[in-house]
């Protein structure tokens, strides 16, 4: 084999790699694309199920916290101390 042989042997296995890395690019873009869309969509559905949950939580919370100062307003008044006269 001569050195034009090899030369010619090389750029053609280096052109090769090339040509299938960029059709390769070419038909792996747009599945990364789609990819990255239903994880972004998973991801929002994911934030609306947790602010849904958060404002549950939120006003049981304010719902015990109104029991708890009823409680404690009717444990106030019947042990307000008396006024000494």
């Amino acid at each position: 084999m001569t050195n034009w042989q090899l030369i010619a042997t090389l750029i053609s296995i280096v052109g090769g790699m090339l040509g299938a890395a960029a059709l390769f690019a070419s038909m792996v873009s747009p599945r990364i694309a789609d990819l990255k869309d239903h994880i972004q969509k998973q991801m929002d559905s994911f934030r609306n199920e947790m602010k849904a949950e958060i404002g549950a939580f939120r006003a049981e919370m304010v719902a015990e916290q109104r029991i708890t100062n009823h409680r404690l307003e009717a444990l106030e008044a019947r042990f307000k101390p008396v006024a000494a006269d």
